[in-house]
């Protein structure tokens, strides 16, 4: 005691008789740069200590306590005249040479008098941070050895830590040991009272029939697969749409996120909001309505199956960013971020009737509202419950205010249980899950993705801090789930953890699983744990169900997947006397003979919100088909417009080439599993090769050739009024199929026999971008444009933006004779000048771009058009081999939805795009200058160059378009010539590029020189 009390009033500058051992540490005005100091007498005296000591032990008398009973030879060597420690209370002052040592030292490294020390107080009101407690712990543990990272925060008093210490006097790893079966209070493993124990397990038990998200890097829960399996974070820079570096703080030292791609895009049409509402929507809102209808389908409940139904909805979301962003038109309306309508809005749109509500617990929020709907699933509220998280980072304060709290990683890399944490990476994304009690899921037949067995919320009360985690209260959680679930810690195979990549709260969480998970396992049988926010940061509020999707993909595909920047690991971490590891290759998942996997899930908010949950994967033996004898098979594809029904038949078509599925099973699935819209395809088919024969041909020739009528819209006002009646076995399918063209909709339980339910390809929205115009946003800037126009690593100008400009600054029928003349690779002091008949754009003074109008269109007839041999391939794919070719396109450029390739020509769909403050996107003219890329072989190599165009007319001024079509004319090693023309939903010509030269820049002469002869151009006369 009296080194320790000399050392810290040495370093503290203070009297030793002012350390008052029951003092917290904090009030002696310890912060982290003195805690460095006050570590180094104490390394020096005893050799290291573990640097989460003072935060277990958060007054001297705590530290003091512990010290003289788990290491007396320590003290005997530093002090051998101190007698042997007794109890506190029967020592005056309840002082001994422990307490001493444990309040000498904190209050040399805190710079407070002994006097100042007060055992019941918290650590944390001494102003103890995680900084802090890295140093306070080293003098305890030179002087004691080995001491648990966490202590400090499993007893934040001088009185609960010496209380704790008196109790454990075996050993350190008898209390450790103690600690996983002793509950705080009684010491007894208690039952918690579960809802409706008097139930069976089946029926308590809640299945998972349906799941569907986005996140960063992967546009659904596929790609999500594919993305974590490799060694890749999914984050990058702040993009330049969401808001330019200047308006962050200079204090905001973080620039690195995981962003979703087109969080600006949104379907506003498919539910009936107008424009103007849904640019003022909160983002978070619209993308949860797009994911609870996707969800939905992927649960085989389409939503005219549940309109009018108790389904609850649950989402869980906590920011408000969008609400805070400054209109440009500042008497125009304000943008909205109102928690409730995320939730109520699915109701009112679906026409649910069960409970509907928001749930903000911080980062626990999903798994919050998880928890919710089970709990109101077993007490009947609802039937059904679709539950959901949501983030968004709309404004830059979000940044600001984490910064301030140093919660981001300085180094812009999430690190869950590795060596060199320093905080989160912020994150977005949306999922949401379908749940239904097991038992009915069973008898109805539906999908069963998992299940959850018990789930558990706590809050940590009183702890070392308000963001400071309580690691008893997570343990206690963990055990009240496993006891709901009558499971043992040995049952378990695999956690998904918190995991936030925080240098303390990263071992705090894993003694606090250990301390229950770790029982009755040796150095074989470790369990594996990981956290997904490795590579795709922590997406706050839908944290914990992107979790659980984890789970459930590990399930599905039986593969335990490695968590990303957890090697080296995080040195705190107490692996040697634990049953854990952290898992940081692919493996296997173990197979346990006739017994599902099973699986936790934890999620903790700011403030001690704790979140627990416990799945297994799903057993039902399969049942038998039955088929109708007809060999012909009904198949029937719709969508809100006819560009959503053209990508889903390119869906359906790919997604074909891919699962082999009995054609009664798929026509069954594709009736009975979606709703039925306006715009319908409708085919007979005998086998899956004459049904990708016909979903291949286009909607035009579907509807015009000898599949005549395959494709209809029906008329809104009388579209499933007209139900038919039940069909025999041996019906016309023809009738049937011209009649659900027209609108009816048939009895599809007399036309199909129930079947397992297909994952069929997801719904195809038409994304319209919609985002207000904000002071703090760009997604309209032309430094956007740039930035996403990425070619061979340069950021450039794109040739669509010239010829945009120059359309909307000539006021005439078109262009002729255009030339680009140089890159840009900025948009500095952008002019167009018109001098001896030409108009020319500039930029930084330097011609880029000219050409002569075009006063009155040519009469030329539109070229016939037919898709022969060739493939498709849709965005993904697209935009992956685009990629491949040097061609790296941003969101605002990322317009093609699909592409049909054959040998010269391309025809694709493209998505509505930005418009730039132009009439004419220059995004869209863009993309479709990109369908010249696909007919290369799609390696890498120096990027082709736009060197001139004869013609470029604009056909019809209003007209949106929807459809492009490139035609090679012919191809040199030095150059290749295209033709485009760029149609509406109706394929009507909008704009016709003709004859645009590229040229490669390998073989090309100096760009100011000109080639000997230029195409042919034609003149016409005023």
């Amino acid at each position: 005691m009296t080194f320790a009390r000399d050392a810290i009033a040495s370093v503290m500058h203070l009297a030793p008789s002012d350390l008052d051992p029951t003092r917290a540490l904090k009030d002696y005005g310890i912060d982290s740069l003195i805690a460095l100091e006050l570590v180094k007498p104490f390394k020096d005296k005893v050799g290291y200590v573990p640097a989460t000591l003072f935060f277990e032990y958060p007054t001297l008398a705590d530290l003091a306590g512990y010290l003289e009973q788990y290491h007396p030879e320590a003290f005997k060597v530093a002090d051998s005249s101190v007698p042997a420690p007794v109890a506190r209370a029967a020592q005056p002052g309840g002082e001994c040479d422990t307490l001493h040592f444990v309040r000498d030292s904190i209050a040399k490294v805190m710079h407070m008098s002994l006097d100042e020390l007060d055992d019941d107080a918290a650590f944390a009101s001494y102003g103890i941070d995680s900084l802090i407690s890295l140093e306070l712990i080293k003098p305890l543990q030179a002087r004691y050895g080995y001491l648990p990272a966490t202590l400090l925060f499993e007893y934040p008093s001088i009185a609960q830590l010496a209380g704790h210490l008196s109790q454990h006097a075996t050993s350190a790893q008898a209390e450790a040991t103690a600690a996983g079966h002793a509950h705080a209070t009684t010491g007894q493993r208690q039952q918690p009272a579960d809802l409706r124990t008097d139930q069976p397990a089946q029926a308590r038990a809640i299945a998972i029939i349906g799941y569907r998200g986005r996140f960063p890097g992967a546009e659904d829960t596929a790609q999500l697969w594919e993305r974590l399996q490799q060694d890749v974070p999914l984050s990058s820079p702040v993009p330049p749409a969401r808001w330019p570096l200047e308006h962050m703080q200079t204090s905001t030292y973080a620039g690195i996120g995981a962003f979703l791609s087109d969080v600006d895009r949104f379907d506003h049409g498919f539910f009936n909001i107008t424009p103007m509402d849904a640019t003022l929507m909160d983002p978070q809102e619209r993308l949860f309505l797009e994911t609870a209808y996707q969800t939905f389908l992927h649960g085989a409940h389409p939503a005219s199956r549940l309109k009018g139904s108790r389904t609850g909805v649950y989402v869980g979301v906590m920011n408000t960013g969008y609400a805070n962003l400054t209109p440009i038109d500042s008497d125009g309306p304000k943008p909205t971020s109102l928690h409730w309508s995320i939730a109520n809005r699915v109701s009112y749109h679906f026409d649910l009737h069960g409970p509907s509500m928001a749930v903000d617990t911080a980062c626990s929020a999903s798994l919050t509202a998880l928890h919710t709907a089970v709990n109101a699933l077993r007490l009947g509220d609802c039937d059904v419950a679709l539950v959901g998280g949501v983030n968004v980072i709309s404004h830059p304060r979000q940044y600001d205010d984490l910064c301030r709290l140093h919660m981001l990683s300085l180094e812009g890399v999430c690190r869950p249980f590795g060596e060199g944490a320093d905080g989160f990476v912020d994150g977005e994304g949306v999922c949401a899950m379908l749940l239904k009690p097991l038992d009915r899921a069973l008898a109805d037949g539906d999908p069963l993705c998992g299940v959850i067995e018990a789930s558990a919320l706590n809050a940590g009360g009183k702890s070392n801090g308000y963001n400071a985690p309580n690691p008893q209260a997570q343990s206690r959680l963990i055990r009240e789930a496993l006891d709901k679930a009558g499971w043992a810690p040995t049952q378990l195979d695999y956690v998904e953890a918190h995991g936030t990549g925080t240098a303390l709260g990263d071992p705090i969480e894993f003694k606090s699983l250990a301390a229950v998970l770790g029982e009755g396992r040796t150095e074989a049988s470790r369990l594996p744990i990981g956290s997904i926010k490795g590579h795709i940061g922590h997406l706050e509020s839908a944290a914990g169900l992107a979790g659980a999707v984890k789970i459930l993909l590990q399930m599905r595909h039986r593969t335990l997947l490695p968590s990303l920047h957890a090697h080296p690991a995080n040195p705190l971490l107490e692996s040697q006397a634990t049953g854990l590891m952290v898992n940081r290759h692919v493996r296997p998942w173990p197979a346990r003979d006739n017994q599902p996997y099973r699986a936790a899930l934890s999620s903790f908010g700011a403030g001690g919100a704790n979140a627990h949950v416990l799945l297994s994967s799903a057993i039902r033996a399969s049942r038998p088909a039955k088929h109708p004898t007809s060999a012909k098979q009904l198949i029937v594809l719709s969508a809100h417009s006819v560009q959503a029904l053209d990508t889903s038949r390119i869906a359906l078509l790919q997604w074909l080439e891919q699962n082999d599925v009995p054609l009664p099973r798929l026509a069954a699935s594709l009736a009975h599993q979606r709703d039925h819209l306006r715009h319908r395809l409708a085919v007979c088919s005998d086998s899956t090769q004459d049904l990708r024969r016909q979903l291949a041909l286009s909607l035009a020739d579907l509807r015009g050739n000898g599949e005549s009528t395959a494709v209809a819209g029906c008329d809104a006002g009388v579209m499933n009024s007209m139900r038919m009646p039940g069909l025999q076995q041996d019906m016309d399918l023809d009738s049937v199929r011209l009649a659900y063209l027209g609108g009816a909709l048939p009895d599809w339980h007399a036309l199909f026999a129930a079947d397992e339910p297909l994952e069929l390809p997801d719904y195809c929205f038409d994304g319209t971008p919609l985002w207000v115009q904000a002071r703090e946003s760009g997604f309209e800037s032309l430094d956007t444009l740039l930035a996403d126009h990425n070619i061979d690593g340069q950021a450039i100008v794109p040739a669509g933006y010239y010829l945009a400009r120059l359309l909307a600054d000539t006021s005439t029928a078109g262009l002729m004779d255009v030339r680009f003349e140089a890159r840009a690779q900025s948009f500095e002091s952008v002019r167009t000048e018109q001098a001896a008949g030409r108009f020319a754009v500039t930029i930084a003074d330097t011609t880029v771009a000219s050409a002569s109008t075009l006063e009155q269109h040519s009469h030329d007839q539109q070229q016939p058009w037919t898709l022969d041999s060739g493939h498709y391939l849709q965005r993904t794919a697209i935009y992956q081999k685009f990629a491949r070719m040097g061609y790296r396109y941003g969101d605002s450029l990322r317009l093609l939805r699909w592409a049909w390739v054959g040998d010269d020509k391309v025809q694709a769909s493209v998505l509505p795009a930005r418009s730039f403050a132009l009439p004419l996107s220059p995004a869209i003219i863009d993309a479709g200058l990109q369908t010249a890329l696909l007919l290369d072989d799609g390696e890498a190599g120096p990027a082709w160059v736009p060197w001139m165009a004869e013609r470029v007319e604009r056909l019809s001024p209003h007209a949106a378009i929807a459809y492009v079509r490139c035609q090679r004319r012919e191809k040199t090693a030095r150059s290749v010539t295209h033709d485009f023309e760029f149609l509406a939903q109706d394929m009507g010509p909008v704009l016709r590029i003709q004859g645009l030269v590229s040229l490669n820049p390998t073989n090309d002469v100096a760009r100011r020189q000109k080639p000997a002869a230029r195409p042919k151009v034609v003149l016409h006369e005023l």
